[in-house]
């Protein structure tokens, strides 16, 4: 009794964050930190005060202690120029295309 065996396929399983499986409209969505760029990309850069007051409006579900302790890392990291302004209350920081 001869009997063909079939060669086995060696498949290797892809692992994937699960980024492939999820809606286009779901990866589209802003969040904490795109939003902080896109406010100190502002022309007139913002204060952490500031900030925090237009991410409080966009996310009012979030901890604004928590959102503050992103702002203080994420500005400082995204932020091109640094200026002091005494009516805006202390530090403006000023993203991509802007000015001091």
């Amino acid at each position: 009794m001869a009997t063909k065996s079939k060669a086995k396929k060696s498949v290797a399983k892809k692992s994937t964050n699960g980024a492939a499986r999820r809606p286009v409209a779901i990866l589209k969505k802003v969040g904490v930190i795109a939003t902080i760029v896109k406010t100190i990309s502002r022309d007139r850069g913002a204060s952490k005060n500031e900030i925090l007051d237009i991410l409080t409006k966009c996310f009012p579900d979030r901890v604004p202690e928590q959102m503050r302790a992103t702002i203080g890392i994420q500005a400082n990291r995204y932020a091109k120029k640094k200026g002091e302004d005494e009516k805006r209350s202390g530090v403006i920081y000023y993203g991509n295309g802007t000015r001091a």
